[in-house]
């Protein structure tokens, strides 16, 4: 694919991937923001939604976007079209569910988005808002940007996966240095040495340096922008945390002065992400083949699950290589020894003796087979906010507290499946399969629900809610109808 050059004369469009090991780190809260502090600074800036399944760039800002990404990457829609101003300086290309599809790009569908993406170049900024975690989408990603923010709570398991996402980046070919920032932070002191624990672990570790772009208080006004669907930048800014994303803004700009280093241009961003996907899809294609292989030498073996263990047991050797207490650390062996206990169980030969069956963290995934339980007893004034950490969970949370309910938050995926069971409302984000989607509202029974969906999917994708109680929402939405929403479901209305 023939890639246009830079010109030497026009300062290069900068990509930055924003990036975290977990969610629930305000990570979409610091994009926008940080979008807007750049803007302030006379820069003309771009956020790119590349998170996967319920996207939230658009809800944090309040707008409605007619076309994504997604529509650009796969239906023939122009840039032009997808591109949306949301203030002075700062445009929005909204969520693209369908990222990891572009390893199945044909060259011509290549061409056609180079042409498209070339349409970023007139932007100083090009901010990428990725999912959080470890994924394929996000490591082409980032390591297809210029410059990578990884964003950090002062939380313990952020810490190691910020950490362990960090390690992954470089053994899939991060040289560079990743940039460090610390959200929710007590002080500065506080903020630095966590950014040092996590620089000395890189050094030794992994031999890669890791820069510090600088921290963000603990603000109650962020949580407050994000409900009233604004930046902190326009409704607060002379709140600690806009004058700390300001100073953020300042040093990103900074250090972009130097044009040494990696030159990436959006076009060559969108080449370098396709090539990377497509190596990982060869890649995972082989694992998957091999594990097939040797599953059937073993009509006992679940591949899955091995597999599964192995990441299990990868990820908590990651987070030993970080200082923990002796507790947390005694907690981390016993999780180790378990996991070992299933893998051996998992290859024990089928001849002689019974293997002992293996230990999962999670339920196994049943089939909606279309009944639903009797109805329970709901209770009076709590919700089950079923959503993974992120920060669309951070916002439904001060929906349902404004509404007059009490929330209480949980994972989707738990090892044991929520009970709705004395509560008066169940609000489900979760952008799951439909067979996933149904058996879980199954377990409703008689307690209203909630469920909020992402983009509008062909009919077959939809789930079969028509004899439970569920008011489905689509984005794009706006918060008061889903206040309205929650009130009628949960009889306050």
């Amino acid at each position: 694919m023939k890639i246009v050059p830079l010109n030497p004369d026009v300062p290069p469009t900068r990509v930055v991937s924003v990036a975290s090991g977990k969610g629930g780190v305000g990570k979409t809260s610091v994009t926008v923001n940080l979008a807007f502090a750049l803007a302030d600074l006379g820069n003309k800036v771009c956020i790119l939604d590349a998170d996967l399944g319920l996207s939230n760039v658009d809800i944090l800002l309040g707008v409605e976007p007619l076309k994504t990404l997604e529509d650009v990457l796969f239906d023939g829609v122009s840039m032009a079209e997808a591109i949306l101003p949301v203030g002075k300086g700062v445009d929005l290309v909204s969520g693209a569910s369908g990222v990891p599809r572009l390893a199945e790009l044909s060259l011509v569908d290549r061409r056609r988005l180079v042409e498209q993406f070339q349409m970023l170049d007139t932007y100083d900024y090009l901010l990428v808002d990725n999912s959080p975690g470890i994924t394929q989408q996000i490591l082409s990603i980032c390591l297809s940007s210029k410059d990578i923010i990884v964003v950090v709570t002062p939380d313990a398991t952020s810490i190691t996966d910020a950490y362990a996402l960090i390690k992954v980046m470089t053994q899939n070919g991060l040289w560079w240095s990743p940039q460090i920032l610390i959200n929710r932070a007590k002080n500065p002191r506080h903020a630095r040495l966590i950014y040092e624990k996590i620089r000395s672990t890189a050094g030794k570790r992994l031999g890669l340096s890791c820069a510090y772009l600088g921290c963000i208080l603990e603000d109650r006004a962020m949580s407050a922008a994000g409900l009233a669907q604004r930046p902190l930048m326009q409704v607060s800014p002379g709140s600690a945390a806009a004058q700390d994303i300001a100073s953020v803004a300042k040093s990103l700009d900074d250090k972009g002065l130097d044009r040494k280093g990696r030159d990436i241009s959006p076009v060559r961003f969108l080449d370098g992400s396709i090539m990377r996907l497509k190596q990982q899809d060869r890649s995972r294609k082989s694992v998957t083949a091999t594990a097939k292989r040797f599953a059937r030498r073993n009509a006992t073996l679940d591949a899955t699950a091995l597999l599964g263990g192995l990441d299990h047991l990868s990820l908590c050797l990651d987070r030993l290589d970080l200082p923990h207490s002796e507790d947390e650390q005694q907690q981390l062996l016993a999780s180790m020894r378990r996991e070992l206990g299933s893998l051996r169980a998992l290859l024990a030969p089928t001849g002689g003796a019974t293997p002992t069956k293996p230990v999962r963290r999670t339920s196994p995934i049943r089939q909606f087979d279309g009944n639903i339980p009797a109805p329970r007893t709901t209770g009076n004034g709590k919700a089950l906010l079923i959503c993974p950490p992120s920060p669309m969970r951070d916002v439904l949370t001060e929906v349902l507290s404004a509404s007059g309910l009490v929330p209480v938050a949980t994972h989707p995926r738990t090892t044991d499946e929520p009970d709705f069971s004395g509560y008066s409302l169940g609000l489900v984000c979760w952008d799951a399969p439909k067979h996933e989607l149904e058996h879980l509202v199954s377990r409703a029974a008689g307690t209203p629900v909630v469920l909020l969906r992402g983009y509008r999917r062909a009919p077959e994708q939809e789930p079969s809610l028509a004899d439970a109680p569920v008011t489905v929402l689509h984005k794009p939405f706006k918060v008061t109808d889903l206040t309205g929403a929650i009130r009628k479901a949960a009889g306050l209305s």
